[in-house]
């Protein structure tokens, strides 16, 4: 029966990864293609600013992602132990916290948000308003984008990735017309697009309420604040709390370093370099997206052997389908972004390129932190980590104040950062799951990814050497990158269970199809 309860689950997450390809695929083709609508209609300069405007606002979001982590953690947990009568409770909760912390998110912004604008940040004066105007839409935005939060965390929980792969394909069909709209506006299109973009962010939660309410148990909000509920709710948020903190104030540090020292055109750059990460990103994601709810199940259940066996799994899947998109884009990378976006600031595909191993590496953290979510002992891994993550504002700033360096520094050291992030999660989990194997993580996914991503990528270049670059080119080196990939994952990163498994599921493929 436990076999076949595994095998079940096993398709569930085969079935919802397939969903959210599909969705990725999609969504991926019109994001690519609505931020060169964007940036040309916008203007390097316009577009740098509502980056980094952006940018600011999202870093008073740092607790709101630390109570959305909570939010899922919980939901997952007690559909995986079977109690249904606990998830209203913590709905209800998690609903009534998230609009406690819109009313602090809406005070520092309205305060330290507003002085940051003015006063510290290089906009050009006759862009102020414009500016300011931005910072207040883009406020009310992410006041909508929180309130979202427990409804998507509830789909996403009880596995309905098929709703949710719409409604984030229908999301970004918005994006692409508003972006259309904007073509044909007289008035301030930087204005125009903050208010255009609102009125999607208000259409994309109402879908998830009205569904969530509708075909979700438990979705029906009262107001309360449960202390039995609450109490191991917000010791969670409070360490994630400071982890995601520390991981904002870095991303968004670094944004406004650049803004000090380079100007709004390097923001532009990350803000482009932003939009490739997203991208490569969205295949391990979908992985990711796909295996989390079943590894807290797992844990849940008290079924370690499965958490583990799924924690390793999401990690060379993950892994691969990076590298499979990655190593093509970084070798081609000036040709993506001339054929993406004609014109594009200088530094742009250097922070493409070190922005998409940073990720690969943040990838693979991301997959541990899934399985340390699971147990709900979250201190350790954030104290670390967060205090790794936020020695790199003040080191690059040093270094950029007494030193003097390019824009390339921050990306450099945020790569080291990560990397004693993903060993430290490593130990972290291993202390918590004493089930798992430290060991045997670091060399057969690790050390193993990296050998095989190396040898891809120095075999891929080599042949990228001798070509004319083009449209052809492009398509040799992504069909030559993943010929060699897949063979060396397959030979040499797969055990027999994960080979066996995917040629289960290749012979069904190809008997449907014959």
């Amino acid at each position: 029966m436990a076999k076949n309860s595994s095998s079940s689950n096993n398709n569930l997450i085969v079935k919802n990864t397939a969903f959210l390809y599909f969705r990725m695929i999609f969504s991926m083709g019109i994001t690519l293609y609505t931020s060169r609508l964007i940036l040309t209609t916008l203007g390097i300069e316009d577009f740098g600013i509502y980056n980094v405007i952006g940018g600011m606002v999202s870093m008073f979001l740092f607790l709101n992602t630390a109570m959305s982590n909570a939010t899922s953690r919980f939901f997952t947990f007690e559909i995986g132990k079977g109690k249904d009568s606990e998830i209203s409770i913590i709905f209800s909760v998690s609903l009534t916290t998230h609009l406690i912390i819109i009313g602090v998110i809406f005070l520092l912004c309205e305060s330290i948000g507003v002085w940051f604008l003015n006063s510290k940040m290089v906009i050009p004066e006759d862009r102020l308003f414009a500016a300011n105007v931005v910072l207040q839409v883009s406020i009310i935005a992410s006041l909508i984008n929180i309130l979202q939060v427990p409804y998507r965390a509830i789909v996403v929980s009880y596995e309905r990735m098929d709703m949710y792969a719409y409604i984030e394909i229908f999301n970004v069909i918005l994006k692409l017309l508003i972006v259309v709209a904007l073509m044909y506006a007289t008035y301030d299109k930087l204005i125009t697009y903050s208010y255009l973009y609102l009125a999607t962010c208000v259409v994309v939660f109402l879908i998830y309420a009205v569904y969530a309410n509708f075909r979700c148990t438990g979705a029906n909000f009262s107001p309360k604040l449960d202390r039995v509920i609450l109490k191991p709710m917000l010791a969670f948020t409070g360490w994630d709390f400071y982890g995601n903190a520390s991981v904002v104030a870095r991303t968004q540090g670094v944004n406004m370093l650049l803004n000090m020292y380079f100007g709004p055109v390097l923001n532009a750059a990350n803000g482009i370099a932003t939009q490739v990460q997203g991208a490569a990103m969205s295949f391990a994601a979908n992985v990711m997206t796909a295996f989390k709810p079943q590894i807290i199940k797992s844990y849940a259940s008290d079924d370690f052997d499965r958490m583990n066996q799924l924690t390793f799994a999401a990690g060379k899947f993950a892994t691969v389908l990076m590298l499979l998109t990655s190593i093509p884009l970084m070798i081609e990378m000036e040709f993506v972004l001339t054929v993406w976006l004609g014109d594009w600031p200088k530094y742009t595909a250097d922070l493409c390129r070190l922005t998409i191993l940073f990720n690969m590496l943040s990838n693979l953290s991301a997959v541990l932190i899934m399985g340390i979510h699971a147990t709900g002992n979250v201190r350790r891994p954030n104290v670390i980590n967060g205090t790794i993550y936020l020695l790199v504002i003040p080191i690059t700033y040093m270094i950029y104040k007494y030193i003097g360096a390019g824009p390339l520094l921050p990306f450099v050291i945020n790569i080291i950062a990560v990397i004693i992030g993903l060993l430290c999660n490593m130990w972290t989990l291993s202390i918590l799951v004493q089930s798992f194997k430290l060991k045997k993580f670091f060399v057969s996914i690790f050390i193993k990814c990296s050998v095989i991503g190396l040898v891809t990528y120095g075999l891929t270049y080599i042949i990228h050497t001798l070509l004319v670059e083009g449209w052809g080119t492009l398509f040799f080196i992504i069909c030559i990158s993943s010929i060699i990939l897949l063979f060396l994952s397959y030979s040499i990163l797969m055990d027999s269970t994960e080979r066996d498994f995917i040629n289960k599921i290749v012979k069904s493929k190809v008997h449907n199809f014959k």
